[in-house]
């Protein structure tokens, strides 16, 4: 392709066997090629490639994924299938067809797959319009046949992961060559075993749960994941900053969320372990206000995760004992049901997460930043 010396575009290729220390658990693999690119007007492209799926479980699917990454960190097209997963057994041709604008600087592309059983994939082919002629034209994709041996776990020409800057392996999959391909000799087999699929990105019934309680459940972590991606990486300093005297600081927010779902256990359970100290750290973060500006504060984001992880933890324990008709009873003294309750911890952590989203975005940088003296908190 001629035009491709004109609008600089190369096809960068990374060894991945430099990143395996970053190893971490998912319930889903990613691996990807990245093309490198300048184009001064938008282009469509075409990814294609032959997969099939021999699934162990229901939700064990499969899919092609694409992203266009544009300058100053901008984001551009994405597609990775969600919405149409690929779970068929036989081999078939799956296409994502999408558009690199003028402010492209590169193109993420390649496959991923989720649960446990065998995934395989093969014959990867990418197009790109020509902007002279407006026809598509094929780009090189080194081993995209996979006709290369996978040793290790590594996957010749292929990063695993979103991105050669984002390393991601998990230890239920493995990675090998099969001689079972829909073109040439081999095809890249991914084999996921004693996978636990993480459910922030599934709302349904799950192992361990009756069927509502379970759905129930999902929904509840997939709100909690949400906070602790939001919250994981702040620093004191942030987590202690306040918009204005009124106002509550994020540390606090979280707090609060831990102390309100602690509550409604009480309320819907009927029991508490709490300590008379507990209780009383439990009221200042319920109650925040002035009291809670003054005493919440000097602690890093792990202090206030563990704080809101273990009354989730709590949480999911307790709902294991109960069934869906105990959703619909409503506790004595009480004038809403149970379910009502835990719907309300939810709204609730979604009220307040858009807070912390907001406060992130008000956050001064970092060098105006000032950490206050009383770095206990009680």
């Amino acid at each position: 392709m001629n035009f491709f010396k004109n609008i600089i575009v190369v096809l960068l290729l990374f060894p991945v066997s430099i990143a395996f220390a970053q190893e971490q658990q998912r319930d889903w693999v990613p691996f990807s090629q990245i093309l490198d690119l300048e184009v001064k007007k938008d282009l469509a492209f075409e990814l294609t490639a032959s997969v099939k799926v021999v699934a162990s479980e229901s939700n064990s699917q499969a899919g092609l994924w694409a992203r266009v990454d544009n300058k100053n960190n901008g984001k551009g097209f994405f597609d990775n299938m969600m919405d149409r997963p690929i779970k068929d057994a036989n081999w078939q041709t799956y296409t994502i067809k999408g558009t690199l604008d003028r402010k492209a600087r590169r193109l993420v592309f390649g496959g991923l797959c989720f649960g446990n059983g065998s995934f395989y994939f093969d014959d990867f082919k990418l197009a790109i319009e020509n902007p002279k002629t407006g026809k598509m034209e094929d780009v090189a994709i080194d081993n995209a046949s996979f006709e290369e041996p996978v040793t290790n776990n590594e996957i010749p020409k292929w990063w695993i992961g979103i991105s050669k800057e984002a390393f991601e392996n998990t230890d239920g999959f493995s990675m090998n060559n099969s001689e079972e391909s829909s073109e040439g000799n081999n095809s890249l087999k991914i084999e996921g075993k004693n996978i636990i699929r993480i459910t922030p990105n599934y709302i349904g019934p799950i192992d361990g749960y009756t069927p509502q309680i379970g759905t129930l459940v999902t929904m509840l972590n997939n709100l909690s994941e949400r906070v602790e991606y939001s919250v994981s990486n702040m620093t004191q300093a942030e987590l202690d900053y306040q918009l204005d005297e009124k106002s509550n600081s994020v540390g606090a927010l979280v707090l609060h969320l831990a102390a309100t779902e602690i509550y409604y256990q009480e309320a819907t359970f009927g029991m508490s372990d709490l300590s008379e100290k507990e209780m009383e750290e439990l009221r200042i973060a319920m109650e925040l206000g002035d009291e809670g500006r003054q005493h919440i504060r000097g602690h890093d984001a792990a202090y206030y995760l563990d704080i809101f992880k273990k009354a989730r933890e709590k949480t999911l324990e307790l709902l294991k004992e109960k069934d869906d008709a105990w959703l619909a009873e409503i506790p004595e003294g009480s004038y809403v049901n149970n379910h009502f309750s835990w719907f309300h911890v939810m709204e609730h952590q979604s009220s307040h997460l858009g807070q912390i989203l907001l406060l992130k975005k008000r956050i001064p940088k970092a060098n105006s930043l000032e950490l206050k003296d009383n770095k206990k908190v009680d």
